[in-house]
């Protein structure tokens, strides 16, 4: 289970089992798909096969700290906090 929430907005939450990391070319294509390792640029999409609630962030600007049980990061609007908990 991933939970994200965003910094500074305490009733945004985002629950989902899966979540992917995308990376586009600069024409905004996706090139990759990947379920880890997120890097400046990667887009994180939240239950990516849902669509009524699949949630897309705008694109990573600072990876601000990655643990094993989250990833703390912002785009150009949000700080968001992605806690990931393993059955």
């Amino acid at each position: 289970m991933n939970i994200l929430t965003k910094i500074n907005h305490p009733k945004f939450k985002v629950i989902a089992d899966i979540h992917k990391w995308v990376e586009k070319n600069m024409d905004g294509k996706i090139t990759q798909i990947h379920n880890d390792k997120p890097k400046i640029g990667f887009t994180l999409v939240m239950a990516p096969y849902i669509p009524s609630i699949t949630y897309i962030t705008l694109p990573i600007t600072e990876i601000i700290k990655i643990t094993d049980s989250f990833i703390h990061f912002k785009t150009e609007k949000y700080e968001y906090k992605l806690q990931q908990f393993k059955l």
